[in-house]
Protein backbone atom coordinates (compact mmCIF):
# COMPACT_ATOMS: atom_id res chain seq x y z
CA UNK A 1 0.00 0.00 0.00
CA UNK A 2 1.69 3.40 -1.06
CA UNK A 3 1.17 6.45 1.57
CA UNK A 4 -1.36 8.76 0.94
CA UNK A 5 1.24 11.48 0.74
CA UNK A 6 1.67 10.21 -2.44
CA UNK A 7 -1.86 9.99 -3.45
CA UNK A 8 -1.97 13.33 -2.75
CA UNK A 9 0.83 14.45 -4.62
CA UNK A 10 0.21 12.97 -7.60
CA UNK A 11 -3.13 14.08 -7.23
CA UNK A 12 -2.02 17.92 -7.17
CA UNK A 13 1.14 17.20 -9.95
CA UNK A 14 -2.02 16.14 -12.30
CA UNK A 15 -3.89 19.24 -11.37
CA UNK A 16 -1.31 21.44 -11.49
CA UNK A 17 0.06 20.34 -14.59
CA UNK A 18 3.35 20.06 -12.43
CA UNK A 19 5.72 17.40 -13.82
CA UNK A 20 7.90 16.57 -11.17
CA UNK A 21 11.27 16.59 -12.79
CA UNK A 22 14.24 15.79 -10.73
CA UNK A 23 17.30 15.80 -13.25
CA UNK A 24 18.38 18.90 -12.10
CA UNK A 25 19.20 20.90 -8.99
CA UNK A 26 17.20 23.97 -10.49
CA UNK A 27 14.22 21.39 -11.41
CA UNK A 28 14.49 20.08 -7.47
CA UNK A 29 14.51 23.54 -6.44
CA UNK A 30 11.31 24.26 -8.25
CA UNK A 31 9.72 20.97 -7.16
CA UNK A 32 10.42 22.14 -3.98
CA UNK A 33 9.16 25.55 -4.19
CA UNK A 34 5.99 24.74 -5.82
CA UNK A 35 4.71 22.11 -3.07
CA UNK A 36 6.26 24.98 -0.29
CA UNK A 37 3.20 26.92 -1.86
CA UNK A 38 1.06 25.03 -2.57
CA UNK A 39 0.57 24.59 1.47
CA UNK A 40 0.94 27.85 2.14
CA UNK A 41 -1.98 28.50 -0.36
CA UNK A 42 -4.06 26.07 1.85
CA UNK A 43 -3.39 22.93 -0.69
CA UNK A 44 -2.47 19.97 2.49
CA UNK A 45 -0.11 17.69 1.09
CA UNK A 46 1.50 16.85 4.45
CA UNK A 47 4.63 18.27 4.14
CA UNK A 48 7.01 19.84 6.56
CA UNK A 49 9.44 22.54 5.19
CA UNK A 50 12.76 23.87 7.43
CA UNK A 51 15.63 26.06 5.88
CA UNK A 52 17.68 25.08 4.15
CA UNK A 53 20.68 26.34 1.35
CA UNK A 54 18.04 27.10 -1.10
CA UNK A 55 15.41 28.05 1.34
CA UNK A 56 12.16 25.79 2.68
CA UNK A 57 13.24 22.12 2.09
CA UNK A 58 11.52 18.97 2.83
CA UNK A 59 13.15 15.94 3.14
CA UNK A 60 10.48 14.09 2.81
CA UNK A 61 9.19 15.63 -0.14
CA UNK A 62 11.98 14.54 -2.12
CA UNK A 63 11.77 11.22 -0.84
CA UNK A 64 7.97 10.82 -2.10
CA UNK A 65 8.98 12.67 -5.39
CA UNK A 66 11.87 9.78 -6.17
CA UNK A 67 9.60 7.24 -4.69
CA UNK A 68 6.37 8.63 -7.29
CA UNK A 69 9.28 7.84 -10.43
CA UNK A 70 7.03 5.95 -12.69
CA UNK A 71 4.31 5.18 -10.50
CA UNK A 72 2.25 7.87 -11.18
CA UNK A 73 -0.22 6.36 -13.62
CA UNK A 74 -1.04 3.44 -11.31
CA UNK A 75 -1.66 5.69 -8.34
CA UNK A 76 -5.56 6.57 -7.80
CA UNK A 77 -5.96 10.15 -7.27
CA UNK A 78 -6.91 11.56 -3.56
CA UNK A 79 -10.28 12.88 -3.65
CA UNK A 80 -10.05 16.80 -2.97
CA UNK A 81 -12.95 18.71 -4.40
CA UNK A 82 -11.56 22.02 -3.48
CA UNK A 83 -8.22 21.35 -4.97
CA UNK A 84 -8.74 22.74 -8.75
CA UNK A 85 -10.12 26.08 -7.14
CA UNK A 86 -6.70 26.21 -4.95
CA UNK A 87 -4.62 24.89 -7.71
CA UNK A 88 -6.24 27.71 -10.27
CA UNK A 89 -5.12 30.38 -7.69
CA UNK A 90 -1.81 28.86 -6.88
CA UNK A 91 -0.81 28.68 -10.72
CA UNK A 92 -1.80 31.99 -11.38
CA UNK A 93 0.55 33.28 -8.71
CA UNK A 94 3.63 30.84 -10.38
CA UNK A 95 2.61 33.20 -13.45
CA UNK A 96 2.77 36.26 -12.14
CA UNK A 97 6.44 35.24 -10.56
CA UNK A 98 7.58 34.28 -13.52
CA UNK A 99 6.58 37.53 -15.08
CA UNK A 100 8.77 39.31 -12.22
CA UNK A 101 11.61 39.99 -14.17
CA UNK A 102 14.12 38.85 -16.97
CA UNK A 103 16.92 38.82 -14.16
CA UNK A 104 16.40 35.66 -13.05
CA UNK A 105 15.20 32.43 -13.79
CA UNK A 106 11.88 30.27 -12.19
CA UNK A 107 14.18 28.60 -9.48
CA UNK A 108 15.50 32.12 -8.31
CA UNK A 109 12.53 33.70 -8.35
CA UNK A 110 10.86 30.84 -6.31
CA UNK A 111 13.82 30.88 -4.34
CA UNK A 112 13.36 34.50 -3.15
CA UNK A 113 9.71 34.31 -2.95
CA UNK A 114 9.44 31.14 -0.87
CA UNK A 115 12.29 32.68 1.46
CA UNK A 116 11.09 35.86 1.93
CA UNK A 117 7.68 34.06 2.73
CA UNK A 118 9.30 31.29 5.15
CA UNK A 119 11.24 34.15 7.20
CA UNK A 120 8.33 36.08 7.88
CA UNK A 121 5.79 32.73 8.63
CA UNK A 122 8.44 30.22 10.46
CA UNK A 123 11.02 31.64 11.71
CA UNK A 124 12.63 32.03 15.23
CA UNK A 125 12.48 34.85 16.85
CA UNK A 126 9.37 35.78 14.87
CA UNK A 127 10.10 38.56 12.30
CA UNK A 128 7.44 40.66 12.70
CA UNK A 129 8.15 43.23 10.14
CA UNK A 130 8.88 43.66 6.28
CA UNK A 131 12.29 45.60 6.96
CA UNK A 132 13.17 43.22 9.75
CA UNK A 133 12.48 40.21 6.94
CA UNK A 134 14.48 41.98 4.27
CA UNK A 135 17.43 42.42 6.93
CA UNK A 136 17.69 39.01 7.18
CA UNK A 137 17.16 37.71 3.83
CA UNK A 138 20.34 39.96 2.73
CA UNK A 139 22.65 38.51 5.98
CA UNK A 140 21.43 34.70 5.17
CA UNK A 141 21.97 35.28 1.44
CA UNK A 142 24.11 38.49 0.92
CA UNK A 143 24.48 39.33 -2.55
CA UNK A 144 21.96 37.04 -3.65
CA UNK A 145 19.08 38.78 -4.41
CA UNK A 146 18.78 42.76 -5.37
CA UNK A 147 17.13 45.34 -3.68
CA UNK A 148 14.53 45.59 -6.83
CA UNK A 149 14.07 41.87 -7.16
CA UNK A 150 13.05 41.64 -3.09
CA UNK A 151 10.89 44.72 -3.31
CA UNK A 152 9.39 42.98 -6.42
CA UNK A 153 8.87 39.70 -4.28
CA UNK A 154 7.52 41.13 -1.18
CA UNK A 155 4.89 43.37 -3.25
CA UNK A 156 3.33 39.31 -5.16
CA UNK A 157 3.34 37.82 -1.53
CA UNK A 158 1.33 40.77 -0.08
CA UNK A 159 -0.96 40.83 -3.54
CA UNK A 160 -1.83 37.18 -2.27
CA UNK A 161 -1.48 38.02 1.15
CA UNK A 162 1.29 35.61 2.12
CA UNK A 163 3.21 38.49 3.80
CA UNK A 164 1.57 41.47 5.80
CA UNK A 165 1.99 44.78 4.28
Amino acid sequence: MLPDRYRKLSSFFKASGFSANLTSLSSRIVLQKKVYFAQAFGIDLGYGFGWYVFGPYSTELTKDAYGLLGLESRIEPAQDRGLQTQVQKLNEFFQKAEALGSEGSEPYWLELLSSLHFLTAHAAPQIGTKAECIAKIKLIKPGRFSDKDIELAWELLAEYNLVST
